[in-house]
């Protein structure tokens, strides 16, 4: 068994959210390289997919399953915002699996609507971008405000959650 993660959640979510807009980034040359026809394009796709399809839900089940049911606990005014991050994920969910379909035939070769995969694309970015805005201004300062055996329940629980994928 592994031993638990010494990190405190928050620098967990720090350093999540710094992945996201690092794979946001990487996003965004897949699009460029593609659109300029090049085959580092097809090479990069599928190390994105695996990001989107396999990291960003583990980030957001840590967020919903994790955080939200013990920041609400502290604070029933953030109940709305919470609500609102939480349904952004579940639209992230439809989006992803399609801008995902993209990358995996982009990385097997297929040809690729350029237009509509760089909508796709930004789309995703877009919502991830403000989406890590507002919980970082929002609540992320209220994270260490969790007791700290909760906290300690919150970072093996992000942990299971990795070794289960």
């Amino acid at each position: 068994m592994l031993p638990p993660p010494q990190d405190s959640p928050l620098d967990l979510l720090r350093s999540c959210h710094a992945k996201m807009r690092q794979f946001s980034v990487g996003l965004e040359r897949v699009v460029a390289a593609h659109a300029a026809g090049d085959p580092r394009a097809a090479e990069s796709a599928p190390i994105v997919a695996r990001y989107f399809r396999e990291a960003l839900p583990n980030h957001a089940a840590d967020e919903d399953e994790s955080l939200t049911p013990r920041l609400v606990q502290l604070d029933l005014a953030l109940a709305a915002l919470l609500a609102r991050l939480a349904e952004e994920h579940r639209h992230l969910d439809v989006l992803l699996p399609v801008l995902c379909a993209d990358l995996d035939r982009l990385g097997t070769g297929e040809a690729l609507d350029a237009a509509a995969f760089a909508e796709r694309a930004a789309g995703v970015v877009g919502l991830l971008r403000e989406h890590a805005r507002v919980e970082e201004e929002a609540w992320f300062p209220l994270v260490d405000r969790i007791p700290p055996a909760e906290q300690r329940a919150i970072r093996l629980e992000m942990a299971d959650r990795r070794k289960r994928r």
